[in-house]
């Protein structure tokens, strides 16, 4: 069953044009992700996944439609899931994990491609935290039902360029509240937040309002293209 499992998700991730990548960290840990490839100086989106098992496909929706409109992307694992094999460092490695994925993610498309960044729950703080620690080419962050820092907040209330999607859901306090935080706090004109009334957490909305998955590529693809 393991091996069936194993070929059935290689199928997949070929039918969807996605090709499953590693990457190293500087501690030297082996982390797994997926990588749709729109063509080397396309613009592309960087994915952090909810934290919860079985998460790691929930920005799919999106991912697939990207790269369908000429944008790459790369979506992430997480330490200790399957795929990935466990450095020797200690402490929290969200932040060094993260800029090793932003690295290879511009390998394969360049350096000079505009990114945007993604997070449902707790990919949330650590895509605000890239787009923070990365700020040439970063156009756009979308913040999917997850928190964020103070600090996080007043970074997107002083950086002009760059456009923040947060999502909320009135089923699950207080995500509205950290959405409606966001959007008003940044200062672009293209922010917007998405307060839904549908019960899901994070990329799990996707199942139950297709449309969102929508949403948020359209709004992606037009921060993304727009000339910087």
């Amino acid at each position: 069953m393991m091996i069936r499992g194993v070929v059935m998700s290689v199928l997949l991730l070929q039918a969807t044009g996605a090709e499953r990548v590693t990457f190293t960290t500087p501690d030297g840990s082996v982390l797994a992700a997926q990588f749709r490839d729109a063509g080397r100086g396309t613009p592309a989106v960087l994915f952090f996944p909810m934290c919860s098992r079985g998460a790691g496909d929930g920005w799919v929706p999106v991912a697939d439609r990207l790269r369908g409109a000429g944008v790459s992307s790369l979506i992430v694992t997480y330490r200790g899931t399957a795929g990935n094999v466990t450095g020797k460092g200690s402490g929290d490695q969200r932040g060094q994990d993260a800029d090793a994925a932003l690295a290879y993610l511009r390998s394969r498309i360049g350096a000079d491609a505009p990114v945007a960044f993604a997070g449902s729950s707790c990919g949330v703080w650590i895509a605000l935290r890239t787009a923070a620690a990365h700020p040439d080419g970063t156009r756009a962050v979308v913040a999917l039902t997850g928190p964020h820092s103070n600090e996080q907040r007043e970074y997107v209330g002083k950086t002009t360029s760059l456009a923040v999607f947060s999502g909320g859901s009135t089923a699950e306090p207080p995500s509205p509240e950290w959405a409606r935080a966001l959007d008003e706090a940044s200062p672009h004109p293209a922010s917007r937040a998405a307060i839904l009334d549908d019960a899901a957490h994070g990329t799990d909305l996707f199942k139950v309002r297709p449309a969102l998955a929508e949403d948020i590529t359209e709004w992606l693809v037009a921060q993304l293209r727009i000339a910087g």
